[in-house]
């Protein structure tokens, strides 16, 4: 354990830096001191680091250690200890995450208002996390049923968007791809209501739709009056990164996974 003294203002982690970087030019200006000193005993090298070359870095590491300021206080240097808001200690975390367009009969796919995780309030489709190990095909049927109830086969690769910036600062690699029902029949039902508050069924037609819509709203600066579906970002992103993106026509052209 290092015990420091310092002042209870400032930051121990920057601290604990500066005296990293005060330790190694004295160590540095030590050797170089006993390197150019002659040597005691020629079965000494001029590059070894003596007894008391070690003592002299001893008693500096502990000058430069027992830093004071006008408050005093011991402080115990375990860097979990304190929180940290300099940017370069944020989450640099890449997740990846499938989306997934669910299929019908009738060539609609699948939105719902998502509530209490990222992206609360907007509309999106099922989906989550890939799991380590996890294929694409696997993960977006995992995450339908636990979401809607729906088993879902042919699942087929669309696309994949990159998502930075993201609400809290996360990034994203989000992947997108398409399905068909096994019942043609079934219906959607909330199976997490603490993270979806709806279901609906929606074309793509619809959804360009929306896409202006709330991109104008944006552009204008009138979110605030805006009083159709808010889209969750990556799907806003989809469009952007993709312009000519159509999901049912792609799913219809591609081969399965």
């Amino acid at each position: 354990m290092v015990i420091l003294t310092m002042d209870q203002h400032i930051n121990p982690i920057s601290r604990i830096l500066s005296i990293r970087s005060s330790l190694s030019w004295r160590i540095e200006s030590i050797r170089n001191r006993y390197r150019q000193s002659p040597p005691a005993s020629n079965s000494i090298p001029r590059t070894s680091f003596p007894s008391a070359c070690k003592s002299d870095l001893l008693n500096s590491m502990s000058r430069t250690l027992f830093v004071t300021t006008r408050n005093y206080r011991s402080i115990n240097l375990n860097p979990t200890d304190y929180s940290v808001t300099d940017t370069t200690t944020m989450d640099q975390t890449i997740r990846v995450a499938v989306a997934v367009y669910v299929f019908n009969k009738h060539g609609q796919t699948i939105l719902g208002r998502r509530k209490g995780s990222l992206g609360a309030g907007t509309w999106g489709h099922p989906g989550g996390h890939l799991e380590f190990n996890e294929s694409f095909e696997d993960c977006a049927a995992r995450e339908v049923l636990e979401e809607t109830g729906l088993e879902v086969t042919d699942i087929r690769f669309l696309t994949a968007i990159n998502n930075a910036n993201m609400e809290g600062g996360k990034h994203y690699v989000t992947i997108f791809v398409g399905c068909r029902l096994v019942d043609e029949d079934a219906e959607p039902v909330v199976k997490e209501p603490e993270k979806c508050v709806c279901w609906e069924w929606v074309t793509w037609d619809d959804m360009r739709a929306t896409i202006e819509r709330q991109r104008e709203a944006e552009r204008l600066g009138k979110m605030e009056e805006y009083e159709g579906r808010v889209l969750f970002k990556p799907i806003l992103n989809l469009l952007q990164q993709r312009v000519e993106f159509d999901p049912l026509e792609i799913y219809q052209s591609v081969e399965r996974c």
